[in-house]
């Protein structure tokens, strides 16, 4: 069972934010910031390797802006949320909202109330008529493309890239927390 951090999560809901101010307030804000985490990292990796390459900064610059990329992730929306719950505690998902109710602990959403269609049930972490389930997993993968528009950086194998991708997931390890912790590339 994995974790999400709150920062990678949202709600419009002004309360369940004074609750956990670290929620984004939309889902496209959340995407925009895991976007900037990916975009950073990358260019961090590929400026490690220009530098270990000798290559002058202005030539490690230009190449970076013929590269572009673009990340997928289904932000979780918490339309409630229960701070450091007791296992037996019950919160009540959100009705007709169609967003999760999410149990926080610390700085990370360790479990949510599944919805029932448009039922208001009450849940709880342990016991109770619903129990409350892990996070679900869409809301734990990125997926994303690196468009590269450099001739040389074009022909490098896949093992290269491997290796930047690795790279980058321990960059982004401490700012997505260790539920995205496995990356594939393919060279197209």
């Amino acid at each position: 069972m994995f974790n999400l951090p709150t920062r990678l999560a949202y709600s419009a809901a002004i309360a369940v934010r004074a609750q956990v101010p670290s929620m984004s307030a939309s889902e496209e804000g959340t995407r925009v910031l895991v976007q900037n985490f990916v975009d950073d990292s990358v260019r961090e990796v590929l400026e490690e390797n220009g530098r270990r390459a000798g290559l002058p900064d202005f030539v490690t610059a230009a190449i970076l802006d013929q590269i572009q990329v673009q990340i997928n992730y289904q932000p979780l929306g918490c339309a409630a949320v229960l701070v450091d719950a007791m296992p037996n505690m019950e919160l009540a998902p959100a009705a007709m909202n169609m967003r999760e109710s999410c149990f926080v602990t610390g700085d990370l959403v360790s479990a949510v109330c599944p919805l029932m269609n448009d039922m208001v049930q009450m849940c709880q972490l342990v016991g109770g008529n619903a129990q409350a389930i892990a996070v679900p997993n869409q809301h734990l993968t990125i997926t994303g493309t690196i468009m590269i528009r450099n001739i040389i950086m074009s022909t490098w194998t896949t093992q290269q890239w491997q290796s930047v991708l690795n790279r980058v997931l321990r960059l982004l390890a401490p700012r997505l927390g260790t539920a995205f912790f496995f990356a594939t590339v393919t060279v197209t």
